[in-house]
């Protein structure tokens, strides 16, 4: 496809003043702070798996990505290149008994709608691991896909298969595969929030598939008369029509998600190059967090996994947390500095 069929990403080193118009989700993503789930916890010695999952929730909300959060409250990206499917996929033919196309006659006890067949669609998706190349220089990833400013780029295929047709059943499987360029210059946290943004086009993809090629393709097929050979290329304009509608709100969902994501990625790049010290220093509400994630793992050690005291030292962390603004959230989810605190906490919780 031309442009409009892939994704490129944001430059790392670029600029604060401009932000590339590129396109470009396998790790799960979450960022959906619960602060209730921190603030009742019971006191029963045996209440340990309630309170690890607290701060586990809470080392997921505030030590890793929350592309998430940001994937369901806009539109995102460019669509990708995509194939239609192979129309030898259509050709596979059975022979069928019983089901003549003529009149046929009906004992006088049975009535003619209960001899009736009505078309039914099987629609499966499919999403398979992403492909990622970690070998190409920033140059080499603008240079092979023709881009200025981009140190990542993600390309889509999406594929229609019906490998099981009879005259009125089908069955087809839409697969969806991602092939990454990751530049080879992005290490350690830089890569990671690169990833986490790429990734977030995964999701992005199963949302679109879900709400515009699933149900209505399912619902396109089942208005055929049946599948026989006859309507196989009204199939085959079914899965064009799919793609197409895929193509489009992909591009738009994704570029919607670039717009609003690529400041995130320049505030995580920004908290991955500067110290846990500088951070707290600049902002009274990450010294905040930090004090009282400090206080949690001080406190932590002497209460040898007290509930009612873990329960104390966990409810200022969740009201740090609410007072942290998105920017603060940003630099302190890949500060490395910051993610020692919470893995610390996690042994606590665990031992």
């Amino acid at each position: 496809m031309a442009d409009k069929s892939t994704h490129q990403k944001d430059k790392a080193k670029k600029s604060t003043q401009s932000k590339p118009k590129s396109r470009q989700p396998s790790g799960t993503l979450e960022f959906s702070p619960t602060p209730d789930l921190l603030s009742e916890l019971p006191e029963q010695s045996n209440a340990q798996p309630a309170r690890q999952a607290a701060v586990l929730q809470l080392q997921r909300q505030l030590g890793n990505a929350y592309v998430q959060r940001q994937v369901a409250r806009q539109e995102e990206e460019e669509a990708p290149a995509v194939k239609l499917p192979n129309p030898k996929s259509l050709t596979l033919e059975k022979e069928l008994e019983g089901h003549p196309f003529g009149p046929t006659l009906q004992r006088e006890d049975v009535a003619p709608e209960d001899a009736v067949e009505t078309p039914a669609a099987e629609i499966t998706l499919k999403l398979k691991d992403p492909d990622v190349n970690t070998r190409l220089s920033e140059k080499e990833i603008q240079e092979k896909h023709g881009k200025a400013d981009i140190a990542g780029y993600t390309k889509p295929t999406i594929k229609f298969e019906a490998p099981e047709i009879s005259q009125f059943e089908i069955k087809v499987t839409v697969t969806i595969s991602f092939a990454i360029d990751l530049a080879k210059e992005f290490k350690g946290g830089r890569k990671q929030v690169l990833r986490d943004h790429e990734n977030a086009h995964i999701l992005i993809a199963e949302k679109v598939a879900n709400e515009f090629v699933l149900g209505p393709l399912k619902d396109q097929l089942e208005a055929l008369p049946d599948f026989s050979r006859a309507n196989q290329a009204q199939i085959q304009t079914a899965f064009g029509e799919k793609y197409q509608d895929f193509s489009d709100n992909e591009g738009d969902e994704s570029e919607a998600f670039d717009d609003v994501d690529y400041p995130r990625m320049k505030e995580a790049y920004y908290g991955v190059k500067t110290s846990l010290a500088d951070l707290s220093s600049g902002s009274a509400e990450v010294k905040t967090m930090v004090d009282a994630m400090d206080a949690f793992n001080d406190g932590g050690k002497a209460a040898a996994a007290d509930a009612e005291t873990l329960g104390g030292l966990i409810q200022p962390l969740a009201e740090a947390q609410d007072a942290l603004s998105e920017d603060d959230l940003s630099r302190l989810q890949y500060n490395a500095d910051f993610k020692n605190k919470v893995a610390s906490a996690e042994e606590i919780v665990a031992g």
